[in-house]
């Protein structure tokens, strides 16, 4: 008889008691990308492209939480910032308990990190190209060094492309109602 090998994988989405839970690198769609638009591809949660405003279930009153702590960086710079390949996982809280403060919040989104434990010198440098009207450059390197208790993290990321927007606003329709209604 030969052997057998056993194989167990996490699936993307996990659904834990108080939280649904998005292991994040498991799909190409991630790669390269910025936390912004791996947060456009999770169900429920929505990222303005404009603006970079994020909202849950529709509500953009919305608690954003590295490695389970708040940080006091605005949620639309914070998530053009992290890289994807710095995210292991996110956690979606629609129900927080009241050791989150949750009064008035629609829910909150907890970014975990990965964690690297390696000893000495190590990083990573991860680039990708976007192509839609116009391409898009994703890059980013991390960098560590590692000595007992001693740690030293540099990250640099960059997110480069030609955007466009197009539009039309009508301004002479209501001043021709004014202007109408001002001769009666």
């Amino acid at each position: 008889m030969e052997g057998v090998e056993v194989v167990n994988e996490r699936s993307t989405i996990e659904q834990k008691i108080d939280r649904k839970v998005i292991n994040v690198g498991k799909d190409l769609l991630s790669a390269g990308a910025t936390a912004a638009e791996i947060m456009n591809n999770i169900p429920s949660v929505s990222v303005d492209p404009q603006t970079n405003a994020i909202s849950l279930r529709g509500n953009s009153n919305v608690r954003i939480l590295i490695d389970g702590k708040p940080t006091n960086i605005d949620a639309s710079q914070l998530l053009q910032q992290i890289p994807s390949t710095s995210i292991k996982q996110i956690e979606l809280i629609t129900n927080p308990s009241a050791k989150y403060n949750p009064e008035g919040m629609s829910g909150i989104i907890n970014i975990v990190l990965n964690k690297n434990s390696k000893i000495g010198f190590n990083g990573s440098i991860n680039n990708g190209v976007t192509f839609g009207k116009t391409p898009k450059l994703n890059s980013s390197a991390d960098m560590n060094y590692r000595t007992g208790k001693f740690n030293i993290y540099g990250n640099y990321g960059l997110n480069t492309g030609k955007q466009s927007n197009r539009g039309f606003i009508n301004t002479l329709e209501p001043v021709r109602r004014i202007f109408k209604n001002s001769l009666l």
